[in-house]
Formats: C-alpha cells, structure tokens, sequence
C-alpha cells in the first residue's frame, strides 16, 4: 500500500471518528460534569498511549517538551468549551463548525502571512462565514425549534474551533521536533493535569453524578477516550504531518448526522441546511485555490 494511499484511510477513519465526538460527548455530560468528563476522555486515553510512548518520552526530556505543553494548552481550552457548548447545541451544527476550520486559516495566512486572496478564496471565505454565521444565530430565527441549538451553545462552539484552529496551525512548528504520537500524549497528559483540581470541586459540587451513570454513559467515555481520545488525535498528528485533514473536515458532518441521528434522535433542519450548504461550498472554495503556496504558508509557519 503507498503512502498517500495510507494517508486518504487515517482521514476517512479521522472523520469517522471525528464527527461522531460531539455525539459521544453529548451522551456523555448528560450525567457527568463536562470538566470532569473531560479529564476522563484525556486520562483515558493518556493511559492508552503510554505503552507505546514511554520511551520516546524519557528520551526527549521534560525540558524538550515545555513548548508543546505551552501550545497543548490551546487544545485544552478547545475540548473544555466544547464540552459546555455541546450540551447547548447539536451533533450535527457542532460538526458543522469545525469543517470550517479551513476559512479560519486562511484569515491567520491573511492577517499574520499579508496573503494576497485571489477572486474564487475571497468569495470563499465570504460565503463560508456567512454560513457559520447563520449556523451561529439560527435559534434567534427559528425561535428556540428543535435541533437548531441554542444561541449560548453555537457561540461557545465557535470559541472552541477557533481555540483548535490555533492549536494546529501553532503546532506545526514542533513537528520536526517531536513525533506525531509524542504530540498527542503531551496534550492528553496537559489535559489531564489541568483538569484534575476541577475533578475535585465537581465531586463535592455535584456528588451525585456518580450514582447516575449508566452503561450508555460507559460507553460514551470509552469511546472519546480510546477512539476520540488516543487514536483520532494520534491520527490527526500524524496526518497534518505528511498532509492536510481538510477532506475530514467535509465528511465528518455525515458522520455526525448518523451518529446523532441513532443515539440522539437528532434531525436535520432546513436552517442547519442552508447553513451547513453555504460553509461547505465555502471552506471548498478556500482549500481548492490553486494558490497552495499561501495555504501551506498558513499551517507550517512558526
């Protein structure tokens, strides 16, 4: 199997994995405090890390590593903010969101890399934002219908993509440095670290949380934890290592649809339609500019 053939099955498995997170997640805080169920996707999947990392760790030094904590910390405010967002809004919406990922980039390359966008980007980035931004009010227009999120949850999950975004394209310069699976623990273990004294105060804030978990509740940490934890950001590492993962950013949106229609009962709307029809055609607009040399400039810079 070639390389680039390896590449296009981690971003098919990256959206698979990727867009049925929010639903996973949702399920999840439903009973257990978001900043706790977060530490407990990140230690989770730190633990599934560490037989395969241990090694490279002690061999790079803690002092090596004190850069990609700092930029890890990025990652960590974006699944904070997305685990109070998605209680607030839907799978399919939060997914929506990231896929844009793209438009977000390219106005970094513009105002930090003073890109020159040509015609087909600049309309682009207009109608992709135009759709992010009707994502983002719909629950003013459709007054509170169902499956159109609410205004606090849209908003909150816009903060979160845009902390994510910053995390890939800081990231990038501590590529040539560390491995892809040296990346991803070092965020998991940030995450866990910080999140450990907020494990505490939501023990005694809300001590009964525990006694509420269920099987379906199980199920929703082991999953972000081992396959939305420990290999969907290995596996995002790796690939914005040897390539760029836009082609998730469009395929995870049917991924959460499904996931989100099976275990959420959640349906699509014709606002979240237009919405999602708009901030697609745009982020594609954006990534297929024949100018690469600026979109490579946006994500590798450091």
């Amino acid at each position: 199997m070639t390389t680039q053939n390896k590449i296009l099955i981690a971003v098919l498995v990256l959206a698979a994995i990727g867009g049925s997170i929010a639903t996973f997640v949702k399920l999840g805080v439903v009973v257990i405090p978001p900043l706790t169920f977060t530490f407990l996707r990140f230690f989770v999947a730190a633990l599934c890390m560490l037989p395969f990392i241990s090694k490279e760790i002690r061999q790079q030094g803690f002092h090596q590593l004190s850069g990609a904590i700092g930029i890890s910390l990025l990652a960590v405010a974006n699944v904070v903010i997305f685990a109070f967002g998605v209680r607030h809004t839907t799978a399919v919406i939060s997914s929506l969101m990231y896929a844009t990922g793209p438009l977000m980039i390219a106005l970094l390359s513009y105002f930090w890399l003073k890109e020159r966008f040509s015609l087909r980007k600049t309309l682009g980035i207009l109608l992709g934002f135009l759709g992010v931004a009707y994502l983002v009010i719909l629950p003013v227009f459709s007054k509170g219908a169902d499956f159109s999120g609410t205004l606090f949850g849209n908003v909150t999950v816009l903060l979160a993509v845009i902390c994510f975004v910053l995390y890939i394209v800081f990231s990038k310069r501590y590529q040539a440095r560390f491995s892809a699976p040296v990346m991803a623990f070092v965020f998991a273990v940030t995450a866990s670290v910080v999140l450990l004294p907020f494990v505490i105060i939501d023990w005694y804030a809300h001590p009964g949380w525990i006694g509420q978990v269920n099987s379906l509740t199980l199920l929703s940490v082991g999953y972000v934890g081992i396959l939305g934890g420990a290999i969907f950001y290995l596996l995002y590492q790796k690939v914005i290592q040897k390539a760029s993962p836009v082609i998730a950013s469009f395929i995870q949106p049917i991924s959460a649809y499904i996931s989100g229609l099976i275990f959420l009962k959640e349906k699509l709307i014709t606002g979240v339609v237009i919405g999602a029809v708009a901030a697609l055609i745009g982020a594609w607009l954006v990534t297929t500019d024949k100018n690469k040399k600026a979109d490579n400039a946006g994500i590798t810079r450091g």
